[in-house]
Order: structure tokens, then C-alpha cells, then sequence
């Protein structure tokens, strides 16, 4: 979901992308092997009730989410595009890191 947002910014002409939320880690993953990781110290969504039903959903393969980052940060550092990461903790780590905090502060604000 992530990844189409930043193609619908970039096809909007937007030169600087802030991904806020994006923790790129959840409670079961695939990895590319497609064995199933069970992570009990993640927490898919800020309350249990959000999606009872959770264990039927698609479960992600965050390698291949992680490539697909790889190739945003690609064409947007040859295209003069700006993508940061502005989530608090996560384990997205192909942006370069802002503080989600200081995005809003009077004195720093960011005009997009």
C-alpha cells in the first residue's frame, strides 16, 4: 500500500514523500523462502479489535516489499525526489530518517 502511494505522489508531481506509519514489520510475515515468520513482539494495528479476523488476511513478504523501497529510493534519488521516513521506530530502513515530531513544529514546518 505504501509503495502505490509513493507512484500516485510521484505521478502527482510531489518532490518530497514523508511515510509516516510505516513499520514494515508485522506479527507474521513471509520471507522469500515462503516460510511463514511469527514475530509475538509485533503488533499489526493500534488496538486487538481493529481486525479480528486478522489470521485470515494476506500475509506479507516484507523482502519484497523491502526491494520495492529499493527502487523508489532508486528512481527518486535520479529523478530529484525526496522520500522520508518519518515513522516512529518501525524497521524501514532504505529512507533516510526524520522526526515525526519536529515535521509539525511552527519554527520547521515543511511545505510540500
Amino acid at each position: 500500500m505504501a509503495y502505490t502511494a509513493i507512484q500516485i505522489a510521484v505521478y502527482m508531481g510531489v518532490k518530497e514523500i514523508y511515510l509516516l506509519g510505516v513499520d514494515h514489520n508485522f506479527s507474521k510475515m513471509l520471507n522469500d523462502k515462503g516460510e511463514i515468520i511469527i514475530d509475538k513482539t509485533a503488533k499489526d494495528y493500534f488496538t486487538e479489535e481493529y481486525n479480528t479476523d486478522k489470521d485470515d488476511l494476506y500475509i506479507p513478504n516484507v523482502e519484497v516489499s523491502t526491494r520495492a523501497f529499493k527502487v523508489a529510493k532508486k528512481y527518486a534519488d535520479k529523478n530529484n525526489i525526496k522520500i522520508y521516513n518519518a515513522t516512529r521506530g518501525g524497521k524501514l530502513e532504505v529512507f533516510e530518517r526524520v522526526d515525526f515530531d519536529k515535521l509539525f513544529l511552527e519554527n520547521e514546518r515543511v511545505t510540500i
